[in-house]
């Protein structure tokens, strides 16, 4: 049993209690902050692995309040039965909360489902331990097989920090530093406890400034999380909205851009062409070199409509070897002088497959709307026909 008396003068009191006031007030304050930050990340996005967070940080804070006395002192001051088996209840909660945050952040279910049913089927064990403990009113044995739970919590997600990253699962390595910062820290304070080292404030409360190290990391890899999967949903939407052959607009893309255009042309009454182009003898140079020789070409063909149109012309793959190019603010005379610059740049265009040069011809319909026009859609049937 450790009884935290120190001798002093009343200064020395009145300074330690100076100093103890101030430090587990940031530390409550710092822990709360990032408790409510993450509830409220839980609450937007409802991803479980904050909520396994919260609890997680709260449990800490119920373990920290419960062995320091703090709770004793301020929630259930008529209750010594309380404050005997809190504190073996809350930290194997602790435990218990950290261990199930470290299933849902590295994903231990689905990468290791054997280690994750072993996992839970010790916690339970563990649990029906502690109950067996509890009413048989056996509390320092219920102290004693906490630490030692929390001892291999913290060496249990370590492994997992480990394995996981092994995995390739890149947010590992913030729990991998911050499972470190934890062992190193709840380990000092149980050999503290155990009387195995000397007994000093620091080393009574080492896990506490780990544990603290740990929740910012943690907080820092769960955000590191939402960056990557907000690029990689922004990256996903780009490739959906792109000719993965050509790197142009596809027609979605086009549809998207062109649609708030022609609305824009049409209340405002202002010009507005498209440019339709289909090669002309596209399948001769699949059928005769292959399909390889067939895309290089769409691409050299993408790369001079690209060099060509202006900065406010919207280009697009409109489906095999066809292209459409959206000419806002454009007149038709304007229109027909870039078809006829695509056209000449085009049929200028030398392309080598091994020894031999091979050409290409494009078709060009160009359309303009008028009064008369009612969608976008007219536009192409009229520079079809052309």
């Amino acid at each position: 049993m450790v009884l935290p008396i120190l001798f002093g003068d009343t200064q020395f009191s009145i300074d330690k209690n100076t100093r103890d006031s101030f430090s587990y007030g940031l530390l409550y304050g710092a822990i709360g902050a990032l408790l409510i930050y993450n509830l409220l990340l839980y609450i937007i996005i409802s991803q479980p692995r904050y909520l396994y967070y919260v609890t997680f940080l709260l449990m800490f804070l119920f373990m920290n309040m419960s062995y320091t006395g703090h709770g004793y002192m301020w929630f259930w001051s008529e209750s010594v039965f309380m404050q005997q088996w809190l504190n073996p209840v809350s930290i194997t909660m602790f435990a218990t909360s950290g261990i199930f945050f470290a299933f849902a952040f590295l994903n231990i279910r689905k990468l290791f489902p054997s280690l994750f049913d072993q996992t839970v089927v010790f916690s339970v064990l563990f649990w029906g331990l502690q109950m067996i403990f509890l009413m048989a009113d056996m509390q320092t044995a219920g102290v004693a097989t906490s630490i030692a739970f929390v001892m291999f919590f913290s060496m249990f997600i370590l492994y997992s920090a480990i394995i996981s990253l092994k995995k390739g699962h890149r947010e590992a390595l913030y729990y991998l530093a911050a499972s470190m910062a934890t062992l190193i820290g709840v380990t000092i304070t149980a050999l503290a406890v155990y009387a195995i080292i000397p007994y000093t404030t620091l080393t009574y409360r080492a896990a506490e400034l780990a544990i603290s190290i740990d929740a910012l990391l943690l907080s820092i890899a769960l955000a590191e999380q939402i960056r990557r999967a907000n690029k990689e949903r922004t990256r996903a939407l780009q490739l959906a909205r792109i000719d993965l052959l050509t790197g142009l607009n596809n027609r979605r893309s086009f549809t998207e851009i062109s649609t708030p255009l022609w609305h824009t042309a049409k209340r405002h009454k202002q010009a507005l062409c498209l440019i339709l182009l289909d090669s002309d003898n596209f399948k001769t140079i699949n059928d005769s070199h292959g399909h390889a020789v067939g895309d290089y070409v769409l691409k050299e063909v993408a790369r001079i409509l690209d060099n060509t149109i202006r900065s406010g012309d919207v280009l697009a793959r409109w489906g095999g070897e066809e292209f459409a190019i959206l000419l806002p603010q454009t007149k038709i005379h304007q229109a027909t002088q870039l078809a006829e610059r695509i056209r000449s740049r085009i049929s200028t265009l030398d392309i080598m497959h091994d020894t031999t040069s091979l050409k290409t011809t494009v078709s060009i319909g160009v359309s303009t709307r008028d009064e008369n026009t009612q969608d976008i859609e007219e536009l192409f049937k009229l520079a079809d026909n052309e």
